[in-house]
């Protein structure tokens, strides 16, 4: 189904993996995240070099463009 550039731009089409399952996405202000082990790297370390925040904006620009 082909969504008009104005519905793509309000409603998401990616989703970020969210346990209590919001209609918009949190915004992530921290500055480091947990991780999973002294040697094990999680998907994210540290906010600078990304976030759960700008990865989903990330791909929704990307869906936006084409």
């Amino acid at each position: 189904k082909n969504l008009s550039l104005e519905t793509r731009l309000v409603h998401l089409t990616t989703k970020l993996e969210d346990p209590f399952d919001s209609v918009a996405p949190p915004l992530y202000q921290t500055a480091t995240f947990n991780q999973p082990g002294a040697t094990d790297f999680g998907a994210y370390d540290y906010s600078r070099s990304g976030n759960p925040t700008r990865t989903l904006l990330e791909k929704q620009m990307a869906d936006v463009e084409g």
